[in-house]
């Protein structure tokens, strides 16, 4: 008899608990990108836990971090970007060095020589229960008339009205606006518009809503976000900007630790300990490039050894 029923990949709807965690079954929900060993959060779901399923808190011996652009801690319920740090990290990415450095710095909180932690570039936020909460992703973050704007928040707010089941968000950059995708809610257009306005700021309200009986979605079972473009008869690429790191790009500089792995960390932080700057400090471009022109030279010893012996 089935008695565990463990999910990964991309979040599962919340409507998928009530079934499977019934008659004693256990219920798992595990996050994990392939830079960090695959599973690094899990959570065991349950049919009350709300429309938007938690991804846990980390497994043994691993942490989880929320932090802004300038790599900073932040609050419960503030969305962020999720950083994690243990002994699953990957060393990086083969032959890929600026790529490694980019995600893979400095754990300034870790209390560890030498730690590293991988940003993954997953907008999430820890919830009042103290588990954490997929969001989205932060490569769909929008700036839109000054405001810095995350679709997958709003949609989280959609979620929360009495009866939504799915949500999607995008910006039509020809329409200068927001279009939302609903399905299900027992509110119409004006008293969902009212729901969101006691949880988001006005710039972040959709100013058209759509009403569809399901989300496309693609074979890989995520929501298919060029045919809900396509759904409103326009084929324009979205106007999407990366807001990982600061318009305003500061310095940074090269740093090293004693395994011979290479970050890179902003030139006005303390560096955290058993780390070591490399070089002068730079922009985030130049400082990219150095490392990747260097790759030669900075390659670990025991891949250079290996080298040598071929």
């Amino acid at each position: 008899m089935l008695r565990l029923v463990s999910t990964g990949g991309d979040a599962p709807p919340a409507a998928l608990v009530g079934p499977w965690a019934a008659g004693g079954r256990r219920f798992i929900n595990g996050y994990g990108p392939t830079e960090t060993t695959v599973a690094v959060v899990v959570a065991e779901c349950r049919e009350e836990l709300g429309s938007r399923l938690p991804i846990g808190l980390p497994i043994a011996n691993h942490r989880a971090y929320i932090i802004d652009s300038a790599g900073d801690l932040l609050p419960d319920g503030v969305p962020g970007e999720l950083a994690v740090s243990g002994p699953g990290l990957a060393r990086g990415y083969l032959h890929r060095p600026a790529a490694t450095a980019e995600r893979f710095q400095p754990d300034p909180f870790a209390g560890r020589v030498g730690e590293r932690m991988y940003r993954t570039g997953d907008l999430v936020r820890w919830r009042h229960d103290g588990q954490l909460e997929f969001l989205g992703r932060l490569d769909r973050q929008l700036k839109i008339r000054g405001n810095r704007v995350e679709p997958a928040e709003i949609e989280s707010a959609l979620l929360e009205a009495p009866g939504v089941r799915q949500a999607a968000v995008e910006y039509l950059a020809h329409q200068g606006q927001l279009v939302g995708w609903v399905v299900g809610g027992e509110s119409d257009d004006a008293e969902l518009r009212e729901f969101l306005s006691l949880r988001l700021p006005p710039y972040m309200i959709p100013g058209k809503l759509n009403r569809l009986p399901g989300l496309p979605m693609t074979a890989a079972g995520k929501v298919d976000r060029c045919a809900l473009r396509v759904s409103l008869g326009s084929e324009e690429e979205f106007d999407m900007a990366d807001g990982t790191h600061p318009v305003n790009d500061p310095e940074f500089v090269v740093v090293r630790n004693d395994e011979d792995q290479y970050s890179i960390w902003a030139a006005d932080r303390p560096l955290p300990a058993g780390w070591t700057a490399v070089g002068e400090p730079a922009d985030r471009a130049a400082c990219l490039e150095y490392i990747d022109k260097a790759w030669t030279d900075l390659r670990p010893r025991s891949v250079r050894a290996l080298d040598g012996a071929r």
